[in-house]
């Protein structure tokens, strides 16, 4: 095998090692491990799902799953979350960012494009709970589609790691950060560990990767479609206008994020973890109090009034048990 290939391998596993032990200090159950490959340093968008790169897409989210079904590509009785998989391998737009569960295949698309710029491999250490029922997700993603009242909290990432009945998702080994939200949050560098590729070892990885893992375009593409390109140029190019989601369900589910980003945390300075958890406090109460002013048109304000200061003081009170316990 490749000298420089079994290095790369030697310093991802190590990072794996780090963040498995790392996990288990706080927890006793396995973490859910994954890995992306990225062709060259994206900047700010790095880590970004496609469809937040552009304003101009996610008020037509569900508009462009009509078109992938309009053409054929997919029936229009498939779930909400196999037409995002759909539109996410074949037109390259959605709210999820492709993973892998297979090093390899991260390997392979850190070295397979931009061949005079460094790649980059993520290895992400996710707790379990992030990665729910297949059922939960779908539900999760109509409410997002659907839902007229409350928003889910952008923050409230999940993790799809579950196979799927699509040839090239198989082919890659491949699962999904779900992001929900109207607008991007990156994802808290806690969840994950970098790994720069020199761009004079990218040929040379894929050459031994072919060699010794099969690892080329053809297995990692199965399929192809002319038609998908037609897709995307119609989507980008269309006018179009523009189980549901509860507020407390979406308060609880920050609260166990951040619960593990403290949890593993904890070698960081106090004053850090301060600063950290009064933003997370802020960004959530401005959630709260936007979700309880839409609904005012459609409900008592006397009772928003006091399930607002409910839902305040609850939070309230968990930040100030967070900072205590720092």
């Amino acid at each position: 095998m490749s000298e420089k290939l079994t290095e790369y391998l030697s310093s991802i596993l190590k990072e794996v090692d780090f963040l498995q032990k790392r996990h288990s200090i706080k927890y006793d159950s396995k973490p859910l491990i994954a890995f992306r490959g990225e062709s060259m340093d994206y900047g700010k968008t790095s880590l970004m799902p496609s469809i937040f790169r552009n304003p101009a897409y996610l008020p037509k989210e569900k508009h462009l799953f009509e078109l992938i079904c309009d053409y054929g590509l997919i029936d229009f009785h498939k779930t909400m979350i196999e037409k995002a998989i759909e539109t996410q391998h074949y037109v390259e737009i959605s709210r999820m960012l492709d993973i892998t569960l297979n090093v390899s295949v991260a390997l392979y698309f850190a070295c397979a494009y931009n061949l005079e710029k460094d790649g980059f491999i993520y290895i992400f250490c996710f707790p379990e709970y992030y990665s729910p029922h297949s059922n939960y997700i779908e539900s999760f993603y109509e409410n997002i589609l659907n839902s007229k009242k409350t928003k889910s909290y952008f923050k409230n990432f999940k993790v799809c790691s579950h196979s799927y009945s699509n040839d090239r998702i198989k082919a890659q080994s491949g699962g999904f950060i779900f992001f929900p939200g109207e607008t991007f949050s990156p994802i808290n560098s806690i969840y994950y560990k970098k790994i720069k590729i020199n761009a004079l070892d990218k040929k040379e990885i894929l050459d031994y990767l072919n060699i010794a893992f099969h690892i080329n375009e053809a297995k990692i593409f199965p399929e192809k479609d002319k038609i998908a390109k037609h897709i995307k140029e119609k989507f980008m190019s269309d006018l179009f206008s523009s189980e549901e989601v509860n507020i407390d369900s979406e308060i609880t589910s920050c609260f166990e994020r951040i619960s593990y980003e403290l949890n593993m945390s904890y070698k960081k300075e106090k004053m850090e973890l301060l600063r950290y958890l009064r933003k997370e406090k802020e960004d959530l109460l401005t959630f709260v109090s936007n979700q309880i002013q839409e609904t005012n048109d459609s409900s008592k304000k006397s009772d928003n009034s006091d399930n607002k200061n409910k839902l305040f003081s609850k939070i309230n009170n968990t930040f100030d048990f967070y900072s205590k316990m720092i």
